[in-house]
């Protein structure tokens, strides 16, 4: 006989007090297809009992005891169960996927935070002891650039004023050897004197 496997359930409805009714011999059917898969009467004597079992997963029943519309519905149970168990299994997996994910993303938080703390303390720290440690020579050599600045201007101005009392003094002789030439050409005399000076610087140099 072909056997098919029920999903995971279990029933069972308690005997039906109050009903007496002599049979000869036990009788077994399957009523109630569709509500019940696998129901059995069992009848004997002066008692009836109406009994259900259906062990999903560790019992079957067979294809003979039910009708085509039990069958259907039982199979249709059991693709449905089949299903929902894959799609639970498939959301389990994502949502276990998620939650790794957010776990490594807060860890990878926590360590960017606490590097960047890290970070923040040395830049900080090194800051400060590299300006004490550079403060006084910086201020020195801003000094030094300042003097030297100032040191360069004095001496611009210095050299302008030399130049100009050079163009001055070159000036005052250009008009007094004028004015010497002038008189000497003017006196004979001096002009006499003028060569015999001349004269005897030529004899000492010889």
């Amino acid at each position: 006989m072909e056997h098919v496997s029920l999903p995971e359930y279990h029933s069972t409805i308690s005997a039906r007090p109050g009903y007496n009714r002599a049979i000869g011999s036990n009788v077994s059917f399957t009523p109630f297809g569709s509500m019940y898969p696998h129901a059995t009467i069992l009848a004997s004597g002066g008692g009836r009992i109406l009994k259900t079992v259906t062990e999903i997963g560790s019992s079957s029943i067979h294809s003979s005891g039910l009708s085509p519309f039990g069958q259907n519905a039982a199979s249709t149970i059991r693709d449905t169960r089949e299903r929902e168990k894959k799609e639970m299994s498939d959301l389990n997996d994502r949502l276990a996927s998620y939650i790794e994910k957010v776990r490594f993303l807060e860890a990878q938080n926590r360590k960017l935070a606490a590097d960047l703390d890290l970070l923040r303390g040395r830049w900080g720290k090194d800051t400060m002891s590299v300006r004490t440690m550079y403060e006084g020579e910086l201020q020195e050599a801003r000094k030094l650039v300042n003097d030297t600045n100032k040191q360069r201007e004095d001496l611009e101005k210095e050299i302008r004023k030399l130049l100009d009392d050079l163009s001055e003094y070159r000036r005052r002789t250009t008009i007094e050897h004028s004015d010497f030439l002038s008189s000497v050409t003017s006196r004979p005399e001096i002009s006499k004197v003028f060569e015999k000076m001349r004269g005897d610087e030529n004899s000492l140099i010889k």
